[in-house]
């Protein structure tokens, strides 16, 4: 049926204000964005300032000359040297190496990591994405609700595994006992150099015809490839369900910044990660070897140059599906109501619902799960009730009731740990001389011995203690603003929204792992310190899986966004239970989160040695992967059961 002339001409009144509004959101985000960029520099500035002795004297104790005087502005007001600093970051005056390579300029020294870094995460993000379109047809197999459920849940627990520990698995069974792959480096370096064309070296090696070389290049990139593929593919599909939600749905408001930007900020993390496993020497080594030898030109450099990145990637995504709503407002025809079907019919990838989205998770509809409030009293006691009824079936269920089982066994272990262990504390610390280093599991140590002759069992009781005492107290301090400020998003919507969503994926654009590793570098490490500088990267995360949830809540309970009238409220109160049990289980996936980044940063060797640490045996029995593997798998195994029995339950309580 053909629209009238008066039909055609509302559409078109109805597309501008949208349209309009597309405009308006991105130049939000650009303003933001730039703003976010000023700070994180000034921020940068500021550590450099703050590091032990003169950050200028480059760290081996010579005092700056008068070309470095002049090139910081040491003789000008504090104010001036920032944006002297600014100034020379922004213009690519990055100076030279003052340590890892003395003299030699620091953008020549970033051209390899920076390509590298860029073309092993392309590689791994095209096999993220065939991961995830494969997973996608499997599910669509399942024709029975239990199949589902089982296929949904897999999707999830790759979220708990530790980068690392995969990768020192594939390390172990292909590189070093199978010896068909690849275990360390990009590539071999007893091969003929390859002319440097693109900087990408796959595509240098087709251009120049050298298969030999681009057969080694791979053969070395399948296990890092493979690692984060793996762990980052629920994510990309994650993201993916998103775009299609808003590819169907183009009148309705998305922001997509603070989603975006932690993909990003994971991306980084775990390829980070990887370059340790691997000794890849790419961005993140490069951050690090800057930090450890106080090189202050490649580390302004290394972290100017990784946002700048983020930040153009995150606006062009944003800028491509603002792009995707209006030439889809232009396609609407007849009427609103066959704006959908027209959608779902077109791709057959679309038609299916996407039950698997962070956004759209598989909650109990109002029906299935509400309660009748009596509407002339105030009946506290009642929603009271219906809360911890809402959480005692949740946890009834199969998949709740293991993880809660899990989390039970670990608390009690944290509790008693001492109580059940076979040597007195300072031991476990120390040092054992009555066995040998590295010993094999016996009846006496039935998970081996570590290099510096401690039992590994007993180590991996107290590393337990460790990791659930550091993910509970990090995720109560940074929780409780992070839920009140992805409430307010979720309650108010619109502008107010959109700016806390924008702001907060300004925050995200630092990966918590080389934020918190650039902290504690700076300050020492301490169990105490811990607690705050996780509990300060939990916010954002917090923030946007709380607005998540509750935007769902107020979508399944017809609440409208900054309506707050009597129906509104009586509304609110029916989804009440719903909320405070998808809350919990953010700060369950928060404590989890919080422990793979604890460990992650002892594997990264910035723990407390005086506390023991399930990530810090990791990394001292790395060394002996292939004549001691039980000092790193035993620790490896309780991280992912740890994170695992988290992970499980907030997912029940978030989405049963």
């Amino acid at each position: 049926m053909s629209q009238t002339i008066d039909e055609k001409i509302n559409t078109k009144r109805e597309k501008i204000p949208l349209i309009l509004q597309s405009i308006n959101q991105m130049g939000i985000l650009l303003v933001l964005s730039f703003i976010g960029m000023f700070i994180m520099i000034f921020f940068l500035f500021i550590f450099i300032r703050m590091m032990p002795g003169n950050p200028f004297m480059f760290g081996i104790g010579i005092p700056a000359n008068d070309e470095m005087i002049e090139f910081w502005g040491l003789d000008k007001p504090i104010i001036s040297q920032f944006f002297i600093f600014l100034w020379n970051l922004i213009s690519g005056n990055w100076g030279n190496s003052s340590a890892l390579r003395t003299g030699f300029p620091v953008k020549e020294l970033m051209i390899e990591p920076y390509f590298k870094f860029l073309e092993i995460n392309f590689v791994t993000l095209c096999f993220s994405l065939l991961l995830g379109v494969g997973f996608r047809f499997l599910i669509k197999k399942f024709k029975d609700k239990k199949s589902r459920k089982i296929a949904h849940v897999i999707k999830h627990l790759n979220w708990a595994i530790p980068v690392f520990c995969l990768g020192m698995l594939l390390q172990y069974t292909f590189g070093y006992k199978l010896d068909v792959l690849s275990s360390t480096g990009f590539y071999d370096p007893a091969l003929p150099d390859v002319p440097a064309i693109t900087h990408f070296r796959l595509i240098d090696c087709l251009v120049a015809g050298d298969f030999v070389a681009l057969w080694d290049t791979i053969l070395h990139l399948i296990m890092p490839v493979f690692c984060q593929s793996f762990i980052m593919f629920s994510f990309i599909t994650d993201l993916a369900y998103s775009i299609i939600d808003f590819y169907k749905s183009p009148k309705e408001t998305h922001c997509f910044s603070g989603k975006i930007a932690f993909y990003l900020g994971f991306i980084f993390t775990t390829n980070f990660l990887l370059e340790i496993t691997f000794s890849n020497i790419g961005m993140g080594q490069l951050i690090t070897s800057s930090l450890l030898h106080f090189d202050i030109f490649v580390l302004s450099a290394s972290i100017y140059r990784m946002l700048l990145t983020f930040l153009i990637i995150n606006i062009f995504i944003n800028a491509i599906l603002h792009i995707i709503r209006i030439s889809k407002l232009g396609k609407i025809s007849e009427t609103e109501n066959n704006l959908t079907a027209t959608t779902i019919s077109s791709d057959p990838f679309i038609s299916e619902s996407s039950s698997n989205s962070l956004e759209t998770v598989s909650q109990p509809t109002l029906e299935e799960n509400s309660f009748v409030l009596d509407r002339k009293t105030d009946n506290k006691e009642s929603i009271g009730k219906e809360i911890f009824r809402t959480l005692k079936i949740k946890i009834s269920k199969p998949l709740t009731k293991k993880g809660f089982i899990f989390i039970s066994i670990f608390l009690i272990i944290a509790i008693i740990a001492k109580l059940i262990s076979l040597y007195d504390y300072n031991l476990v610390l120390g040092i054992d001389t009555s066995v040998q280093a590295y010993s094999a599991p016996t009846i006496e140590h039935i998970f081996g011995v570590t290099k510096y002759r401690r039992d590994v069992f007993i180590r991996c009781i107290f590393g337990i203690q460790t990791a659930v005492k550091v993910g509970i107290v990090s995720t109560l301090i940074g929780m409780p603003l992070g839920v009140l400020m992805g409430t307010i998003s979720a309650f108010f919507g619109g502008w107010v929204k959109y700016i806390i969503d924008t702001i907060n994926g300004m925050i995200l654009v630092i990966p918590g792992l080389i934020f918190a590793y650039l902290i504690l570098t700076l300050i020492g490490p301490n169990i105490g310190k811990f607690y705050w500088i996780l509990g300060l990267v939990n916010m954002p995360i917090a923030t946007l899986l709380t607005q998540q949830v509750i935007s769902y809540e107020m979508k399944m309970g017809d609440i409208k966004p900054s309506n707050f009238n009597k129906t509104n409220g009586i509304k609110i109160q029916c989804r009440l239970p719903n909320i405070v049990s998808s809350i919990l289980g953010v700060g369950c996936l928060l404590i989890g989160l919080t422990i793979l980044l604890f460990e992650s940063l002892n594997f990264l060797g910035v723990g407390d040695p005086m506390i023991a640490s399930l990530g810090y045996d990791i990394n001292i029995g790395q060394s002996r992967l292939t004549t001691a593997p039980w000092a790193t798998f035993w620790p490896a195994f309780w991280i992912y059961i740890i994170v695992l029995s988290f992970m499980i339950l907030g997912i029940g309580l978030k989405e049963e």
